[in-house]
């Protein structure tokens, strides 16, 4: 879709700072250089058009429904696996359901297996309201 900027194409960048140390593939966007007032204006007035293409562009390389349905709640990352352990046996004894995912060269501790995103953002109110930091993961 046309915007109205000029179009500069596509530079692959694999040594970019934001990117290389990524462990999952990753995209970096540049919408557009703001120059002047109209080009500030003409991003202001179509930010919701470039958010929409953006989604559609991604949906179209990634379909969603090749995506997991389920979803989890992370509550802690860690390099050593008995420190996920130990975080673990003490969310149980709460009784959370609690797994712990290898994520080379991290453990994630994850509670639940939430089949609606809405499911997940209830656990994880309920979690900071135990005084977790909390991120919602798909599994």
């Amino acid at each position: 879709m046309d915007f109205g900027f000029k179009d500069l194409g596509v530079v692959e960048r694999p040594g970019l700072v934001v990117l290389r140390r990524t462990q999952m593939p990753a995209v970096l966007m540049e919408l557009g250089f703001i120059n002047n007032t109209m080009d500030n204006q003409m991003f202001d007035q179509r930010f919701d058009e470039m958010v929409d293409s953006i989604v559609a562009g991604v949906e179209q390389a990634i379909p969603l429904e090749s995506l997991s349905n389920r979803y989890g709640v992370q509550v802690g990352l860690f390099r050593h696996e008995s420190n996920a352990q130990y975080l673990k046996e003490q969310l149980e004894s709460q009784g959370y359901f609690v797994t712990i995912r290898w994520d080379d060269p991290y453990y994630a501790v994850i509670i639940g297996r939430e089949t609606t995103l809405e499911d997940a953002k209830a656990l994880q109110d309920q979690l900071r309201q135990d005084g977790y930091d909390t991120l919602i993961v798909r599994l």
